[in-house]
């Protein structure tokens, strides 16, 4: 009976209370077994248990409860608790000579071929306190993980790594930093932006008397920065950066400059300073050529290509097929998807709806590979959009939830503001006049903090918008007034004129100056056209019926028809209508605004 011992009082004492139980020899096997792992071969388990346990042995019946063998040759232990309560049973001597037992069989059977096992010897040599083998066998395992984009495993392999470099005496400070390096580089592949920035912290720290690795180190926290937009500190990072490289002559001192130029132009790009992008790119084109390096070439084409974009110079924007090109040459598959984002975006932005969701397509694909969040979500936003101007409402809020959800944690502010910002949009056009605003606000209030000039200025362009649909004419005219005089100042105009110029036109006629109106449509259409943009051409020629109809005009079928042709040709089935009372899907179809 009940003799008033206390119960154990979780699994855990349950489960070691029965392992307790256990004939003396019983309890012995499962207790080494258990240093193993999870699950081994019946072969591993002589380098720990004495005499061995061969397959016909009584004793598996016994333990039946606890381990199996599977096939006479796999060894499983029933559940992780099960393994962990018998390891806990062993004392920390004992762990470490059946690890060091374990790891000396493991290396002695691998013959020539240690990689294969050289994740498992690692762990064991940790345990086992022979650090050095352990350094060694972790980063070996660590650089394949990384060379197949298992960047999670990578990570928890170069951690493992300076948990045994920490405890050798003599290790070179230059391994110690390079090891740094590649934990960071983890940390950021998978946006894990504020330990990727402590990271490249140490390396600079270890790598104190070498400027060039210095320089590097630099650059990878000014990205880590910019990532998180802090635009001015990135800008700051990369101009020590360079002066570090002043008076440092050879290679890879002009391959380090050539890429903190390309950078720096990036930076430049994403704080709205379109005019000092463009002269920042050049300077990196001509430093990237003369040192034969393709990645900062490659980089400096694509944001090149973006810079014209914002200022309208379509025509000069054909760099980003030799940048795709480049990065091909080099492997690099995180770039190849963000040439593939680009020239989604491109394309977008000249209405080509079909052809951006492929190239859309294709660097999701490529980023699925790579298991980078932060680009997954970029891709599933930009999809979003297309959706979104295609009129395909429900499809769009999914994959602009996908984006935040991807985004949300690594921090990103100016991402997740992009997620709300389309949102609103969703929002705004499903009818949620107040949702829309809240949200159109955070996300402005967000790229106003970080100091995203020019995504603030197309966020406000989408709250005049909104506040068109839900009802104040005034308001909305004057702030697409001043998001004009902004996009001026910035040099991104032609970017945002044909969308602030419809808000105007729409604004005119609600109010009843209908000659100012048409003004305003016509501005808008020629701005698209200038831009090529023919999904924002089909946009201002639908308005400008619009107006016709508002004015007690017959409807100009020439315009009808050419819109109507665009929005099929391009996958859409129905636009918002800046003219109704409140936001209305019009159904498009049928060659006619609604009520023509």
């Amino acid at each position: 009976g009940h003799r008033g011992e206390a119960l154990p009082d979780s699994v855990e004492a349950l489960l070691a209370a029965r392992i307790d139980r256990l004939d003396p020899r019983d309890r012995n096997v499962m207790r080494r077994a258990s240093v193993l792992g999870q699950s081994f071969s019946l072969e591993l388990l002589d380098a720990v248990v004495d005499p061995p346990l061969g397959p016909d042995d009584p004793a598996w019946h016994r333990l039946r409860d606890f381990i199996t063998l599977e096939h006479g040759a796999q060894v499983r232990f029933e559940n992780v608790l099960v393994r962990d309560s018998a390891y806990e049973g062993l004392s920390f001597r004992l762990r470490r000579e059946l690890h060091a037992r374990t790891a000396d069989v493991i290396a002695a059977s691998a013959g020539d071929d240690h990689d294969a096992h050289a994740e498992l010897l690692s762990l064991h040599y940790l345990h086992a306190e022979r650090y050095r083998e352990a350094w060694t066998y972790a980063r070996a395992a660590a650089d394949a993980a990384a060379a197949i984009w298992a960047s999670v495993e990578a990570a928890a392999l170069y951690q493992r790594a300076l948990d045994a470099g920490r405890r050798i005496r003599d290790l070179d400070r230059f391994d110690l930093a390079r090891v740094h390096e590649a934990l960071g580089d983890m940390r950021y592949r998978m946006g894990s932006f504020g330990p990727a920035e402590e990271s490249y912290r140490a390396v600079r720290r270890l790598a104190s008397r070498d400027p060039v690795a210095k320089a590097r180190s630099l650059l990878k926290v000014a990205r880590v920065q910019g990532w998180q937009d802090r635009y001015s500190q990135a800008l700051r990072s990369i101009t020590r950066g360079l002066r570090m490289l002043d008076d440092q002559d050879g290679e890879a001192a002009a391959l380090q400059r050539a890429r903190l130029l390309a950078w720096y132009a990036r930076f430049c790009h994403q704080a709205g300073r379109t005019r000092d992008t463009v002269k920042w790119c050049h300077l990196a084109i001509e430093a990237a050529e003369a040192a034969g390096e393709k990645e900062a070439l490659a980089d400096a084409l694509q944001v090149l290509d973006w810079a014209y974009e914002d200022s309208g110079r379509l025509d000069l924007a054909t760099n980003l097929p030799r940048a795709l090109e480049l990065y091909e040459e080099i492997a690099d598959l995180p770039a190849q998807a963000s040439a593939y984002n680009s020239l989604g975006a491109s394309a977008q932005a000249r209405g080509d709806l079909p052809g951006a969701i492929r190239y859309f397509e294709r660097a999701l694909e490529l980023t699925r590979r790579t298991g980078d969040a932060v680009m997954a979500g970029a891709c599933s936003n930009n999809i979003g959009e297309i959706a979104l101007d295609q009129g395909r409402i429900d499809d769009a809020g999914t994959l602009f939830r996908d984006a935040l959800r991807a985004w949300q944690p690594s921090g990103m502010r100016i991402a997740i503001a992009f997620a709300k910002r389309n949102l609103g949009r969703v929002a705004c056009w499903t009818g949620q006049g107040d949702e829309a605003r809240a949200l159109l606000e955070e996300s402005l209030a967000e790229t106003q903090a970080v100091g995203a000039n020019a995504d603030g200025l197309e966020t406000q362009a989408r709250i005049a918008e909104a506040t068109l649909l839900y009802g104040d004419d005034r308001a909305a005219l004057a702030l697409a007034d001043e998001v004009l005089d902004g996009a001026r100042a910035l040099g991104m105009d032609s970017a945002l004129s044909p969308l602030l110029h419809r808000v105007r036109g729409a604004a005119f006629a609600r109010a009843g100056d209908l000659d100012a109106a048409a003004g305003a449509l016509a501005e808008s259409v020629d701005a698209a056209r200038a831009r090529q943009a023919d999904y924002e051409v089909a946009l201002g020629l639908y308005a400008q019926a619009r107006l016709a109809e508002t004015r007690g005009e017959p409807v100009p079928t020439a315009l009808l028809d050419e819109s109507t042709e665009i929005f099929e040709r391009v996958g859409v089935i129905a636009i918002p209508d800046l003219f109704g009372s409140e936001p209305v899907l019009t159904g498009i179809g049928t060659r006619r605004p609604a009520g023509a």
